[in-house]
């Protein structure tokens, strides 16, 4: 099991201010807390760093690997700062992420083959967010073999269902228990998949 620590956010204000201070103490003992927690790998995101977001999040991986290490997560949807991130980052990296959308995906599959990078993949593409438990699955079922037919070993593909609150939908329980119990084959099946390839 990968157990990731998502923590390290500018969304939360004392990250905010530590990144734009580079106070690296306070998110050096904030990446350490979370590995003496448990998690084995930590996402790291700069969004709301917006325009400067490259360079504190290149900033984020040289900071936290110089006293962990771990794999880290980075989170983004910029494509520049994922590869500034990429370009200092030790060992295998995680982005975060992919999907089915038309220009998010041409953009971080280059990056995804170039630096041999672990993968998020979301099951959203280009009409949005999906309603139902089989629009999960059925994009999540093209991503993947888009993903396998590019290269990407199926092994560092990790798959997120996009888990939506109860207060945005009632029925998201429903729908994620049984967009999860749908989705054990895939797994199975891509795997046989590959075997054929």
């Amino acid at each position: 099991m990968v157990i990731i620590g998502e923590r390290i956010n500018t969304s939360r204000k004392d990250i905010f201010e530590a990144v734009e201070k580079r106070d690296v103490r306070f998110i050096q003992e904030e990446a350490k807390k979370q590995i003496d927690a448990g998690a084995s790998m930590l996402d790291i995101n700069a969004g709301m760093m917006l325009e400067k977001e490259p360079e504190c999040l290149e900033w984020l991986v040289k900071v936290i690997q110089d006293v962990v290490d771990v794999a880290l997560s980075l989170d983004s949807s910029n494509p520049i700062a994922i590869e500034r991130a990429l370009n200092v980052h030790r060992g295998q990296a995680l982005i975060n992420s992919i999907s089915l959308e038309s220009n998010r995906y041409k953009q971080m599959i280059k990056l995804v083959m170039e630096y041999k990078s672990s993968v998020v993949g979301l099951c959203l593409d280009d009409k949005g967010f999906p309603k139902s438990s089989r629009e999960r699955l059925d994009n999540t079922s093209k991503l993947l073999d888009k993903l396998m037919e590019d290269g990407v070993d199926l092994s560092v593909i990790y798959l997120d269902p996009l888990i939506c609150p109860l207060s945005t939908d009632y029925n998201a329980g429903k729908i994620i228990l049984e967009t999860i119990r749908n989705g054990e084959g895939f797994r199975s099946g891509n795997e046989e998949k590959k075997k054929r390839n």
